[in-house]
């Protein structure tokens, strides 16, 4: 399972843990469970390195203290009645399940797990707190819901609507080491040598041995460089070279064309399905929501079950 371990929504994003006193001033209590001040003080650091929230709290002081508070709130809430109703279910998420997932996020990257979180601006315990709730989530996920259908006619309009990204290219690709040789294979390409041919001597990659022939790929899967440069070759014509880490690549585009609708299906289904099956959890998660016990310290204003969110007092009400 693949997950990218910053990118949730708000309401999925996993509380970081308290070492709070018992004693502390609770924020709010869901089903008698409490969530500590400090747990929302903490929650706000972790998302001042967000710069999708970090710079709101930054700019205006107010909406760390009024908005900022209710929304982190509201999260911590639905983190709550998640692991209430993982518990009910007795679904356990282990150590070496949070580990594993970490190590596969930082591996997707080409990262150690110590560089992903230094890119993330996690420390090891939060990168662990916010995969238990992922992996959490994915649980419960599994667990209630079932047989999500998607139908041909929800796949053939997601074809048609989104056919720019199945645009695909047949490409044949050589990998060299140096700049030199770079400008020798162009060289020698220009002059008439066949690139297939070429491939095969000069490719260091492991598709040398094939010609350099990738088959039809989907250009949206390349990377930004590589898509640049392949939407600005002619057709049958080379790429300017592409640079990696330790390499550079040229391409030849032997044809394009939209991916058949038959080849895409089973990947728009699962899409589908997937996205089907996030709101179908959501829905289900704010349901239960809706129906715990939850009070809020007045501080933060009150718990709307309507919204299932943490809102402010009216202004005439407002302590």
């Amino acid at each position: 399972m693949k997950v990218l371990l910053r990118l949730v929504p708000l309401a999925l994003v996993c509380a970081v843990a308290s070492s709070c006193s018992t004693f502390s001033v609770a924020a709010a209590t869901v089903n008698g469970q409490r969530i500590t001040q400090a747990e929302v003080q903490q929650q706000l650091a972790v998302l001042d390195s967000d710069p999708n929230f970090g710079d709101a709290l930054r700019q205006d002081p107010n909406v760390a203290r009024g908005n900022g508070r209710r929304q982190v709130l509201t999260t911590l809430i639905y983190t709550a009645i998640a692991q209430q109703e993982a518990k009910k279910l007795n679904i356990r998420i282990t150590d070496a399940q949070i580990s594993r997932l970490i190590s596969e996020r930082a591996s997707s990257d080409g990262l150690s797990v110590s560089q992903f979180l230094k890119l993330q601006k996690l420390t090891l315990a939060q990168g662990r707190d916010i995969a238990r709730r992922l992996l959490l989530d994915f649980s419960l996920q599994q667990r209630v819901l079932h047989n999500t259908q998607v139908s041909a006619a929800s796949i053939r309009q997601a074809y048609e609507q989104n056919k720019a990204s199945f645009a695909q290219a047949h490409l044949l690709r050589m990998t060299v080491g140096s700049s030199s040789e770079v400008r020798d294979a162009l060289q020698k390409i220009n002059s008439g040598t066949d690139f297939s041919a070429l491939a095969k001597q000069s490719s260091i990659d492991q598709l040398g041995g094939a010609g350099g022939d990738m088959g039809y790929v989907l250009v949206s899967q390349l990377s930004p460089q590589e898509q640049d440069a392949i939407t600005r070759a002619k057709l049958g014509g080379v790429t300017d070279p592409v640079p990696t880490q330790s390499a550079f690549e040229i391409f030849k585009v032997v044809d394009r064309r939209t991916q058949p609708l038959a080849d895409a299906t089973a990947g728009i289904q699962s899409g589908l399905a997937q996205q089907q099956r996030t709101q179908d959890y959501q829905t289900w998660l704010v349901a239960r929501v809706r129906h715990a016990r939850i009070v809020v310290n007045p501080e933060y204003g009150q718990f709307d079950p309507t919204q299932a969110q943490v809102v402010q007092f009216p202004t005439s009400l407002r302590p």
